[in-house]
């Protein structure tokens, strides 16, 4: 069972860190970058921290994706390409 988390703005909320990950997560990943939590609260705030920063969402056919940059009214497209040191193919603007 997680605990109920009192700091900062979730003070007598009744929310445990889970709870707060989901709804503001970067409040949960700035308090345990500084050291904020304590004792158990702090064991759990880390593992959710370690493990919410590790999430990967997996992709078909990661050969083919492409990615679009939006610069002042000028689109971008690029390949993303696997090869280590070239990871975009530059396209026409």
């Amino acid at each position: 069972m997680w605990t109920v988390c009192n700091l900062g703005e979730w003070y007598d909320k009744g929310m445990t860190l889970p709870q707060i990950l989901l709804a503001d997560p970067d409040f949960l990943f700035w308090a345990v970058e500084k050291g904020a939590f304590r004792g158990r609260q702090a064991d759990e705030a880390k593992e959710l921290d370690r493990k919410a920063r590790r999430i990967k969402i997996p992709k078909p056919d990661p050969e083919n994706w492409e990615i679009q940059y939006w610069f002042a009214d000028i689109e971008l497209q690029a390949s993303l390409l696997r090869q280590r040191g070239r990871a975009i193919d530059k396209e026409a603007m």
